[in-house]
């Protein structure tokens, strides 16, 4: 991963290997006996990988920069909001407080909780789901696009 790749709402390193463990999880459970089609995908996921994970975070930065400095960050069809939810667990603790903080580039234990808290808060947001069918789908163009 491009060493540079930075956000200052999640710990990039964190999501990045939560991402591939995933991501290895789904390669794992495509079955074989399906043929050479899905053999084919299962042998050539790890030349993807690094690249495919890459687009995800650079995507993932983006919006959560995004996403965080809206007004109402509920989101239509899910039950999670990062503010809501953060508020709720750090009871005492202002989200928006917290967000000023870090785009003032000040650091301190709640920014360094934070990081890592929304990276969990992401997969329970978000869960694994999707992220294992695009991949799928992914490998399946590629290797469509190989034969």
């Amino acid at each position: 991963m491009d060493t540079e790749k930075k956000s200052p709402y999640f710990d990039v390193q964190k999501f990045k290997s939560a991402i591939e463990e995933t991501l290895r999880e789904a390669v794992e459970s495509w079955d074989e006996t399906a043929g050479d089609y899905v053999r084919y995908m299962k042998d050539c996921a790890d030349d993807y990988m690094d690249e495919y994970v890459d687009g995800i975070i650079e995507e993932t930065i983006k919006s959560f920069d995004t996403y965080v400095h809206r007004d109402d960050t509920s989101m239509v069809g899910n039950f999670c909001d990062i503010r809501y939810d953060y508020e709720r667990e750090h009871k005492g603790q202002s989200f928006r407080a917290l967000i000023e903080k870090i785009d003032a580039n000040m650091g301190g234990e709640d920014v360094d909780e934070f990081r890592e808290w929304s990276v969990g808060w992401y997969f329970t947001a978000f869960g694994t789901y999707n992220l294992k069918y695009n991949w799928a789908q992914f490998m399946e163009d590629v290797s469509g696009d190989c034969e």
